[in-house]
């Protein structure tokens, strides 16, 4: 039986479909993002490093997951349609910045001990910059601006 591990990190963001017309350099219709999956060599380890270490907080696990018939395993995560993955945890993660342009912003930097080097970014409620910018990266509450 192939075995594969997964934890879900979340980085508070959203998802949606968007209703403006998508363009050939972008993916169609992403607007923004609700949670990333990892593929790692041990979930128990991983989900110790991202609470005990980075400070994220534990949501939920669940699992086995696998599919049989189909072949969803290789159609959505790219491994043999018979593998299994033993448990997906999810996790939350991020670090309020409170004051300056970047306020309501929420930044983790990490290099995990796999290997792992990432950064997760989210700002749900905006950011300060935003009160009289008159450009916006990207808003959580407006996605189509």
């Amino acid at each position: 039986m192939i075995q594969h591990r997964f934890l879900l990190a979340f980085a508070a963001l959203a998802l949606g479909v968007s209703p403006m017309p998508v363009s050939a350099d972008s993916i169609p219709g992403l607007r923004g993002h609700d949670h990333t999956g990892i593929t790692v060599p041990d979930v128990k380890a991983a989900t110790a490093f991202f609470t005990d270490v980075i400070g994220c907080s534990h949501a939920m696990s669940f699992g086995p997951f696998s599919d049989d018939k189909g072949t969803f395993m290789q159609d959505v995560v790219n491994v043999n349609p018979r593998a299994v993955i033993d448990e997906i945890s999810m996790v939350r993660c991020g670090f309020p910045i409170k004051e300056g342009p970047a306020a309501g912003q929420s930044i983790l930097y990490f290099f995990a001990p796999w290997g792992l080097q990432m950064e997760l970014i989210s700002y749900p409620k905006g950011m300060a910059y935003e009160k009289d910018a008159k450009s916006l990266l990207w808003m959580t509450t407006d996605p189509v601006k």
